[in-house]
């Protein structure tokens, strides 16, 4: 192709070239060799194809009149240009390479050009440490689930105890208390048909109860926030074996139904025509490797400090000394500068996809942290979508809390006694009964995958050992 005068041209360094730039460097040496991959329509206009010829990009080249002043303004079709508008996508800064605006000087690194180009990486293997297929090690788990959950909640309830937690006389059976909202959970049956299930319990000596609860009594248990640390405690236990595995975590939220008559797919979409429907948001860590959920934080969804970078930070720290985590990674409703300055203090690098037209120059307090985060996801973004990639598996925890536990909350809970509507407050602050139930089911699912890594590590999991840890993956998801 011929090149029009470069006597006004930019000159940019080879080494300063992001992955961007080097898919665009290949697309006008790929077009030098055939005519076929830059078509111009006009002098304004020139239509990039695809290297098979199957997919099209239209940039276009015009003058602007910015704040006085003429200046050449570029736009393009493909989607990134759409999504980050504030920096050049590959096809721009194809067409002012081959227009002459600008000339890289120096000898481009072959490797990092390869890599820029890289391709979908080979399917991870499905094999578990015991050399089993994880499809074998679920289906075992699933038939293994109903005899192992009882001595996991047994013990569950014996560390809860010896971490003093129930401390005065009134609240000793608190902690058998919870271990039987748990049970009800994992069964996934009413307060009546549970009655037999307890009776077996008890007489097993799992359950630490003198006598089979009353249908009432359950519900009164449901409802008493004395339980909701102790369950916030049975959490953290549950998700403490795997603290040896992640080194990353994911941070996310997700609204839950108040009943069971609304379908959780509404929750989302508020097709819900009932006078005075509320509802409430779960705010979840979990863990990149296993999808465990190391801690959550339940709010409302109309109320003041309810929106979700207000809970990022809080979740982190609480996970702090029990879980070394080196990436948290978070879509852009968590992106400001104090979250991300906030973790390069503790030693965590943010994974948080840059906002369009967000260049991140007016920040100041953590202008180092911060900057650093746009020039990796601006400059090397193979790099740092190996990392982002793997957000999306938060989505897929949410999709299996209400899908194993039916994605409603069954507690019809009880209104606050201060006189004020529980319309308006439940706005604020979901009723206890919401939220002891919605742990429940994150300890259940927490549960689940226990019963799972024990069967594919080939050993029984500990909840009295501090110093247990399961095998770590040979192949870790994140690059180290």
């Amino acid at each position: 192709m011929s090149r029009p005068d470069t006597s006004n041209a930019k000159h940019v360094e080879a080494d300063d070239l992001d992955d961007r730039q080097l898919r665009a460097v290949a697309r006008v040496t790929a077009a030098d060799k055939s005519n076929g991959q830059a078509v111009l329509l006009n002098e304004s206009t020139t239509l990039w194809m695809s290297k098979r010829g199957n997919r099209a990009w239209q940039v276009t080249r015009e003058e602007g009149n910015h704040r006085g002043k003429l200046r050449l303004e570029y736009a393009c079709t493909c989607g990134d240009f759409a999504k980050n508008g504030r920096i050049d996508c590959e096809h721009i800064f194809a067409e002012r390479l081959r227009r002459g605006e600008v000339i890289i000087d120096g000898q481009i690194d072959g490797k990092r050009a390869n890599d820029a180009k890289a391709g979908r990486r080979p399917a991870r293997k499905r094999i578990a440490p015991t050399g089993q297929p994880m499809r074998s090690v679920q289906r075992e788990a699933r038939v293994n689930l109903p005899d192992r959950l009882p001595e996991l909640i047994r013990d569950l309830k014996r560390v809860t105890d010896r971490e003093k937690l129930a401390t005065t006389k009134r609240d000793k059976h608190a902690t058998s208390r919870a271990a039987a909202l748990v049970f009800k959970i994992a069964a996934g049956k009413s307060a009546d048909e549970m009655l037999a299930d307890y009776r077996g319990l008890i007489e097993k000596g799992v359950l630490a109860l003198r006598k089979v609860p009353h249908q009432n009594t359950l519900s009164r248990w449901t409802n008493d926030p004395r339980l909701t640390p102790i369950l916030q405690q049975m959490l953290r236990t549950t998700s403490k074996p795997f603290r040896a595995i992640e080194c990353g975590g994911i941070v996310d939220s997700s609204k839950m139904s108040q009943m069971r008559s609304a379908h959780s797919r509404y929750v989302d979409y508020g097709d819900d025509q009932r006078d005075q429907a509320d509802w409430m948001k779960v705010h979840a860590l979990v863990g990149v490797e296993t999808l465990v959920c190391m801690a959550a934080k339940i709010t409302g969804t109309r109320g003041k400090g309810t929106h979700d970078v207000n809970h990022f930070l809080p979740l982190v720290e609480s996970v702090q000394g029990v879980f070394n985590l080196r990436f948290v990674l978070a879509d852009k409703a968590y992106l400001s500068e104090s979250v991300v300055g906030r973790l390069w203090q503790m030693g965590m690098q943010a994974v948080i996809p840059i906002k369009k037209k967000h260049e991140g120059l007016k920040m100041k307090t953590y202008y180092e942290a911060y900057q650093h985060l746009v020039e990796w996801y601006d400059k090397r973004q193979a790099d740092f979508h190996e990392y982002y990639r793997l957000r999306p598996k938060i989505e897929g925890f949410f999709s299996l809390v209400k899908r194993v536990a039916d994605g409603y909350c069954w507690s019809r809970g009880r209104p606050r006694k201060d006189g004020a509507a529980s319309s308006s407050l439940n706005c604020d602050e979901p009723c206890t009964a919401w939220v002891n139930e919605t742990l429940c089911k994150l300890i259940y699912v927490n549960l689940r995958l226990t019963v799972q890594y024990e069967i594919a590590n080939g050993y029984m999991v500990n909840y009295f050992a501090d110093t247990f840890f399961p095998a770590i993956p040979d192949q870790d998801k994140l690059v180290a």
